[in-house]
């Protein structure tokens, strides 16, 4: 509301379009991960050979997360990483990169810890029901969330046209301010 305010109505639109293309690429995330649990062949992952000796920076870009949140999960007992007994650094299998990806995926739709280790167990012991009522409830969340930023869209575009049709000069004076002309 501050960006229409000040009469910066196409930023403050480019602003929500940004928020509905990161609505539908968590939505697009959430359907590849649900492909990604059924597939028994784990050897490639988004065109990365996956093999059973990764590292955590090589996991995090491929989960598409920080280290740190990796190693917090770890802390919170979700994964669990082996260490290279000549370096002590962190591997993680593919079995483990598999749950971090499930991780950074739910992560987002408001799963609590317990709620992702149950997930997690699922996933362990290919409970294929638990796991899909899981991403379901995370695909609804996100189609809430649209339904929620759609409505907004639709109030803030009726407070547009009215702003134009009752403060006609006053929307002119902000856009001439806007873009540099003499009022």
């Amino acid at each position: 509301m501050n960006l229409l305010k000040k009469g910066h109505v196409e930023q403050a639109l480019w602003m929500i379009n940004l928020q509905q293309y990161n609505i539908q690429v968590e939505k697009q995330r959430v359907e590849e991960i649900m492909s990604l649990i059924h597939q028994t062949d784990f050897s490639m992952y988004r065109n990365i050979q996956v093999t059973d000796e990764l590292k955590i920076g090589e996991v995090a870009v491929i989960a598409g997360v920080n280290p740190s949140a990796i190693r917090h999960w770890e802390k919170e007992g979700l994964i669990r990483a082996k260490r290279n007994p000549e370096n002590g650094y962190r591997v993680f299998t593919s079995r483990e990169l598999k749950k971090i990806i499930v991780l950074s995926s739910l992560r987002k739709t408001v799963f609590f810890i317990e709620s992702m280790k149950q997930l997690l167990e699922a996933l362990e012991t290919h409970d294929l029901t638990t796991i899909e009522r899981s991403f379901k409830v995370a695909l609804q969340k996100l189609n809430e969330q649209l339904e929620k930023q759609m409505n907004g869209l639709s109030e803030m575009m009726r407070y547009i046209q009215f702003c134009k049709m009752e403060y006609p000069p006053m929307l002119s004076l902000l856009h001439r301010e806007k873009v540099g002309l003499p009022m």
